[in-house]
């Protein structure tokens, strides 16, 4: 969405590359999707003259929010067209269920983290890191700019435009939650950020994440209440 801001583009949000008709796309535009690079995606994407940007967010960060979006948005079973599962055993869980653990180092988690890191090996991408979009969006976006091109609107101008109460009421879904960095260390548990970290090295080595617990990391029932409190946002 800040990217189609930036350079004042349609964008088109898909589950699957097969979901467009790519011949008939505008000659410049945004497509939005988490699909791995197979052999026919990469000729589409080479054909259409597209560039290649990818977000790398810490992998327990993108699990919580999985977990938070799952009972708002039932389409969640169509990422990756439902490799590996679904989500619907974590509907209403929380961080410190059963189920979310299993989740975790289960083989749908594996499938959908695996998108970002088997990206960010490809020479070719253009590469931005979700923590250092929040501290520094003109530094994390200089390469895209560089590549693509001057920005048509102002940086500025987009970050104004697009806030998160913002975004937040254009979707009753809760895709737009916390727009923040880090909260793994205040809602995940020790014993599930330790099993992630070993289930899913390979992961957190490529996307250059480190693979350690926060000494202060809260307790059982310390996350239970963090989480329903932040629900209600």
């Amino acid at each position: 969405m800040l990217l189609a801001s930036l350079y004042d583009l349609k964008q088109f949000a898909v589950f699957s590359p097969d979901e467009l008709d790519w011949r008939v796309l505008p000659p410049k535009c945004i497509v939005q999707t988490h699909w791995r690079p197979d052999e026919r995606f990469l000729e589409l994407l080479n054909v259409a003259g597209f560039a290649s940007v990818t977000l790398a967010r810490h992998p327990l960060d993108v699990l919580l929010s999985i977990l938070q979006f799952a009972p708002r948005e039932p389409r969640t079973a169509r990422w990756l067209l439902g490799e590996g599962g679904s989500e619907a055993g974590i509907v209403n869980k929380t961080p410190n269920s059963e189920e979310f653990r299993r989740y975790v180092t289960g083989d749908r988690a594996s499938a959908l983290l695996s998108v970002s890191a088997v990206w960010w090996q490809r020479d070719e991408v253009l590469k931005v890191r979700y923590e250092n979009l929040l501290s520094d969006p003109a530094g994390a976006l200089s390469a895209v700019s560089v590549a693509i091109g001057p920005f048509e609107v102002p940086l500025e101008q987009s970050l104004n435009t697009l806030t998160l109460e913002t975004l937040r009421r254009t979707t009753n879904n809760g895709h737009f939650w916390q727009g923040k960095a880090g909260l793994w260390k205040h809602l995940c548990p020790r014993s599930v950020a330790n099993e992630a970290f070993a289930h899913h090295r390979k992961i957190f080595d490529t996307l250059g994440y480190a693979r350690d617990c926060d000494e202060n990391m809260p307790g059982n029932e310390d996350v239970t209440h963090l989480w329903v409190e932040m629900q209600r946002l």
